[in-house]
């Protein structure tokens, strides 16, 4: 800093720049810019890398991950493209690509409407925008389907790592001692038969060697029975606390819980990515290792569905994005780094754990090691508790999806139209703008002031381009849930998600990995691969090359193709496991 201020004058750029405790303000920003891009990307997705390396794989799994996580960076920029496009449609209207609006509004009037759009504006907001209100719904249904199956697969999580931390039990297997004495009288008869045989020659062979004989070792009469409870106990041991976080109305307050919680989720890795590299070097040794299988056609697509739900924080682009106010033209490099680091946690973990056990490889790697360790349960521990309190956060935006379902004017536990008397503007806490600052909660950033993102619509709806595209899109944002609906109805709402939930889960209870490529083939490929190609070449229509159409349309058919056969395979996986 010099002697006249804290600001100085860079004559290449032409540019002020901040100096002494406003550069470290700005580095502060970054930091938290990019641990909330980090943040919504990281899961426990990782932790069964493994497995999907062991269904496709080692080339195969090794060149899909790389495809996915290009073209997943791809549509979440491609996303924010939208976006851009999107608040421009709603503020000037389609087609006014002069961005002038005829009325008298002044520049002043025109930035607050922009500011407005820009701070609420979601990604099914974005849909409704771009193909009419079935572009909302197509979002907001696949939204739902896919932060369902990452809360069923949380329960799953817990039941399964809960019942590894109880230890095996010392059990005598009573029919082993009989055993061991049938083997020993069979064996003196067949050392007293001493009868020479015959050949077809008539001469005389060594006789045969008995089957059994008397040196053959005793059968150990000591088993080990495992002593957890039954797995619809451990699914229950959790859902207490699940029921009480569900009738939370504001979880903004829980930021610095997910923050400890990625936390843990990130330490995880790390001591899991140790032991593997401590056992491949010291225990086993490199030269044990077993030859993997390179190629693996046949289950394949299972890992197409587990990484593309990997990538978990496609879902939040919009809201992460928003977020970062002042900050966002750094988002492709924090998106970037992201994406690289979240690519080499799940290649690591995934190779070296498919190296490491083999085709003996679990659903979750953390039951391949060794639970009579100290660390290993300690682990265990953390992400059990870090999966806890990110379950309430994963299952808010199915609740606000379907309360604003069922619970809105004329919907069928809604009040009726004629009931509701609320003046234009009013709160306008609708789906779209819902998953924007509830996202915005699970990544912990309080940029957006509770005054403009919970209590304001986009724009009014005077203010909006006169359109049905337009109006449709403001329907679906200025909706809010009537008072006149009980608290204790919104209640039980939250309740029969967390059961559906846990219901589910009781089915698949040993069934992770699959249930994670289920969820991603059928939500998750929508999510992050078909719908932003949709939405750009319908919001771009006319002013794009035919590159980039054709770019879109591959995206469209890569979700759509990879998506389904992932679908198709995972089904027929589990039928031929539970026999159906």
């Amino acid at each position: 800093m010099d002697e006249y201020g804290s600001i100085s004058y860079n004559s290449r750029t032409r540019k002020f720049a901040p100096r002494g405790n406003s550069r470290l303000s700005v580095a502060v920003k970054n930091c938290t810019d990019f641990a909330n891009v980090f943040k919504a990307f990281i899961g426990t997705n990782y932790l069964s890398m493994p497995f999907g390396f062991y269904q496709a794989g080692l080339v195969n799994g090794s060149v899909m991950l790389l495809i996915v996580s290009i073209v997943a960076v791809h549509c979440c920029q491609l996303i924010v493209k939208c976006k851009r496009e999107a608040v421009r449609i709603a503020v000037y209207g389609e087609g006014n690509y002069s961005n002038e609006i005829s009325d008298s509004s002044s520049p002043s009037d025109i930035k607050e409407k922009l500011n407005r759009v820009e701070r609420n504006i979601s990604y099914g907001n974005i849909g409704a925008i771009a193909i009419g209100k079935w572009g909302s719904h197509l979002v907001n249904v696949n939204l739902f389907i896919s932060q369902m199956g990452f809360c069923i697969g949380y329960f799953i999580f817990i039941g399964n790592q809960l019942a590894s931390l109880f230890p095996f039990e010392k059990k005598t297997n009573d029919t082993t001692p009989r055993l061991n004495n049938l083997l020993d009288s069979y064996s003196v008869l067949h050392n007293m038969n001493t009868t020479p045989f015959f050949n077809a020659a008539g001469n005389t062979t060594t006789p045969i060697s008995p089957v059994f004989s008397s040196a053959m070792p005793t059968l150990d009469p000591t088993v080990y029975t495992p002593s957890a409870p039954n797995h619809l106990i451990l699914c229950l041991m959790p859902l207490p606390i699940f029921l009480l976080t569900s009738i939370i109305r504001n979880i903004r307050g829980m930021g610095p819980v997910s923050f400890v919680a990625n936390l843990c989720l990130v330490s995880g890795f790390a001591v899991v990515l140790g032991l593997i590299l401590n056992d491949i070097i010291f225990v086993k040794g490199i030269s044990h290792i077993e030859v993997p299988v390179l190629f693996n056609w046949t289950s394949f697509p299972v890992f197409f569905g587990m990484v593309s739900s990997a990538y978990e924080g496609i879902g939040t682009v919009i809201p992460i994005e928003t977020s970062m106010e002042g900050n966002r033209h750094r988002f492709p490099l924090f998106l970037f780094a992201t994406t690289f680091i979240i690519s080499v946690i799940l290649a690591s973990c995934g190779i070296l754990g498919y190296l490491d056990y083999g085709n003996h490889v679990e659903q979750i790697v953390l039951q391949n090691l060794d639970m009579d360790s100290f660390i290993v349960k300690v682990i265990v521990c953390l992400l059990v508790v870090a999966v806890i309190f990110t379950y309430p956060l994963q299952l808010f935006p199915c609740i606000e999806i379907l309360e604003r379902g069922i619970f809105t004017p004329g919907k069928i536990c809604g009040p009726l139209l004629t009931e509701v008397d609320a003046p234009n503007g009013t709160s306008t806490n609708g789906v779209g703008s819902t998953e924007t600052h509830d996202v915005d909660f699970l990544v912990g950033s309080s940029s957006l002031p509770a005054s403009d993102s919970e209590e304001r619509p986009l724009l009014p709806a005077t203010d909006l381009v006169a359109s049905h595209k337009q109006s449709s899109f403001h329907s679906e944002m200025s909706v809010p849930i009537p008072e006149s609906v009980s608290a204790m109805k919104r209640n039980v709402c939250r309740w029969f998600l967390v059961l559906v939930t846990l219901g589910v889960a009781i089915l698949f209870f040993d069934d992770f990995a699959y249930f994670t490529a289920f969820s991603g083939a059928l939500a998750s490929t929508s999510l992050a691969f078909i719908l932003p190609g949709l939405f750009h070449l319908r919001l771009m229509k006319g002013r794009l090359s035919w590159f980039i159409i054709v770019k879109d349309i591959f995206l469209i058919v890569f979700g759509f193709v990879g998506g389904g056969v992932s679908l198709y395979v995972v089904i027929n996986l589990l039928f031929d496991k539970h026999n159906m």
